[in-house]
C-alpha cells in the first residue's frame, strides 16, 4: 500500500527515523499533518523509556506493537542507510 492509498482508506501512517532522519520524519509529518500522519519522534519520553527498558534497537517495534493496526503504513527513513 502506498501513502495516497493509506490516506484514502483512512489507515494510520507512521513515519520514523534515527538522528537526522528523525528530524526529516518530523518535518514530513508537519507538512502532512492534516492527513493524520504521525511521527514517533514527537514523543521523546516514550522513545527514551523504551530504549532504557528494552534497548535502542527496539524503540520502533515496541512502540508500533502498541499503536499500529493491520493495514497501517510505516515509512522508515534512513539517510545513512544503516539505521
Amino acid at each position: 500500500m502506498d501513502l495516497v492509498e493509506a490516506v484514502k482508506q483512512a489507515k494510520r501512517v507512521y513515519i520514523v527515523g534515527n538522528g537526522g532522519s528523525a528530524a526529516n520524519a518530523q518535518h514530513i509529518v508537519n507538512d502532512l499533518i492534516s492527513c493524520g500522519i504521525k511521527a514517533f519522534t514527537l514523543d521523546p519520553a516514550t522513545l527514551t523509556a523504551i530504549a532504557n527498558d528494552f534497548g535502542y534497537e527496539h524503540i520502533f517495534s515496541k512502540w508500533l506493537a502498541t499503536v499500529a493496526e493491520k493495514g497501517d503504513l510505516l515509512i522508515a527513513l534512513s539517510g545513512s542507510g544503516k539505521s
